[in-house]
Parts: structure tokens; sequence; C-alpha cells
């Protein structure tokens, strides 16, 4: 694996993070407006 095979890690790592961070703030704001 050469460094850009450690970037693309990274870089899907980062998204991942960003992807769950998203559907958490969306899930907190449906079940505030539910409660």
């Amino acid at each position: 694996m050469g460094t850009y095979g450690v970037f693309y890690f990274l870089y899907g790592m980062i998204f991942c993070l960003i992807l769950i961070l998203f559907l958490e703030v969306k899930c907190i704001k449906i079940l505030n407006d539910v409660s």
C-alpha cells in the first residue's frame, strides 16, 4: 500500500465520521420534534 492508499483510507474514515455525526444530528432533531 503506497501513500495514496493511506490518503484514501484517511479520507474514507473522515467521510464516515462526518456521515455518522450528520445522521445522529438528524435523528436528535426528529426526536425533539416528536416529543
